[in-house]
């Protein structure tokens, strides 16, 4: 799926999920090339798939793809995550959304340490990269 992360994508995703489990299906593979989105759709997605009683594979793709922002975490709890030749991964900073240019520094903060909590909880229960995953730097990505 080529989208932005919002709830119709969530519901689509979870949804799916489930009709794979109800089929009897042996795994899913959500192929996924995405900008990010919000991340409340982004964790309902996450839920599904840490709770899945099948395996799921998230696929980045096709050539030229990215899982960025809320993608990364998406990709990050996958039980499989696979890279199709030159996409990349990275850029998982939170965005604030309506702000209307006023930052609240520690608003901001609390909202990225929660984020890096996240993605590291998610690393570990991966057997992933954990120090990779809390970076936030944007020259820490990986491309493939």
């Amino acid at each position: 799926m080529k989208s932005i992360i919002n709830p119709a994508t969530a519901k689509f995703i979870t949804d799916s999920i489930d009709e794979a489990v109800k089929q009897g299906g042996q795994c899913l593979i959500i192929q996924l090339d995405t900008p990010g989105g919000l991340m409340d759709s982004m964790k309902s997605i996450i839920d599904k798939i840490l709770t899945s009683t099948i395996p799921i594979v998230v696929y980045v793709a096709p050539r030229g793809a990215r899982a960025a922002s809320a993608g990364v975490f998406i990709t990050y709890s996958a039980h499989i995550a696979v890279m199709a030749p030159v996409t990349h991964i990275g850029a998982a900073h939170p965005v604030s959304v309506g702000s209307q240019g006023k930052e609240d520094k520690t608003m901001t903060d609390k909202v990225v340490n929660d984020a890096v909590s996240y993605i590291k909880t998610i690393a570990k229960s991966r057997g992933r990269n954990v120090n990779w995953g809390g970076k936030g730097r944007k020259d820490e990505c990986l491309d493939h």
